[in-house]
């Protein structure tokens, strides 16, 4: 008698998981901020906060510009693009590579509406950003 409510607990469980993350697509605003750090010599060269609006198409394509200021280079508007999103929906990752090379790291929530993540750029100056992006 006591295996029954053990296996209909396990089953409940299990049948409690959530639901699969959708790849995010739209456009979300939001901002980026932190400080570029030397690699090297883990000294802080600069400091970045910027606003940014990210596009994402349905066939992964898309453009983000981002406006900001920071402490080295003064105020600042950009605009880059990017031809793929690499979507894990297991883990709910998505990677975004810009035709210049910045790389982000966001994690969508299961509705894909807001996204937060990092600036995982390589180089031996990287900037150490902190994204939250909602969708619009």
């Amino acid at each position: 008698m006591q295996g029954i409510p053990f296996v209909l607990g396990s089953l409940l469980f299990w049948s409690s998981a959530q639901a699969a993350c959708v790849a995010p697509l739209g456009t979300f605003i939001g901002a980026v901020a932190g400080p570029t750090i030397n690699r090297a010599t883990k000294a802080t060269v600069d400091q970045d906060t910027s606003s940014v609006s990210l596009t994402i198409k349905l066939n992964g394509a898309g453009t983000m510009t981002r406006i900001g200021k920071s402490v080295a280079a003064g105020n600042y508007v950009f605009s880059l693009s990017f031809t793929t999103v690499s979507f894990n929906p297991a883990t709910c990752m998505a990677t975004i590579k810009t035709n210049a090379g910045e790389v982000l790291e966001v994690t969508a929530a299961a509705s894909a509406t807001i996204l937060t993540g990092i600036d995982i750029t390589p180089g031996p100056i990287v900037r150490v950003g902190f994204v939250r992006l909602e969708k619009i």
